[in-house]
């Protein structure tokens, strides 16, 4: 009985671990196109200009 509640907490941190990476990973994606003058994000508040999607500016720290 101890070992199997063991297991199960090992595979909730796992799964926990693993969904935190992929928010982070489509926090980070990257723009299909590397043409800078068409794909750039631009923080409209401080100006920060990026080639990938922000929810959070990395900059100013405000939410897009």
């Amino acid at each position: 009985m101890g070992r199997a509640r063991m297991y199960a907490k090992t595979r909730e941190k796992y799964i926990r671990k693993m969904s935190d990476k992929s928010l982070i990973e489509k926090q980070y994606q990257e723009v299909p196109n590397k043409n800078i003058t068409t794909s750039e994000v631009i923080c409209k508040k401080c100006g920060f200009k990026a080639r990938y999607k922000f929810f959070r500016c990395p900059e100013c720290n405000e939410p897009q």
